[in-house]
């Protein structure tokens, strides 16, 4: 008995490494934020609220603190594009920005019916 694992010490590793997972995850597109100084004087920088999966790629959510605007984001499209290797849309009203991601990739099959006896 002294070979064998117990079942909880692989429970608990399997947590941990879910865990991990998730907490990586999550922060990916705020390490953007992070690695391009993306910041008012202050070094407030813009929160992440939410981020959801659209049927196109996902939408990332933000809250801008003064200071920091759409523009900011522009300037630096093509670190989000590259991270998230997706096509990059960017949306602002007021102090919410919304971060639009669309998948680059291409459908390997587009279906088209054609009938020759209509015409």
């Amino acid at each position: 008995m002294s070979n064998s694992v117990k079942p909880d010490i692989i429970g608990v590793a399997a947590s941990l490494i879910t865990w991990l997972i998730r907490q990586f995850k999550g922060k990916g597109v705020q390490e953007v934020i992070i690695g391009t100084h993306l910041q008012n004087k202050e070094g407030v920088r813009p929160r992440l609220m939410k981020a959801h999966p659209t049927d196109s790629g996902k939408d990332y959510v933000f809250a801008l603190p003064a200071g920091v605007d759409k523009s900011d984001f522009e300037k630096n499209r093509h670190y989000f594009e590259s991270y998230t290797n997706s096509i990059v849309e960017i949306e602002a009203t007021g102090r919410k920005l919304v971060l639009k991601t669309y998948k680059s990739e291409f459908p390997t099959e587009i279906k088209f019916e054609f009938d020759p006896s209509l015409y």
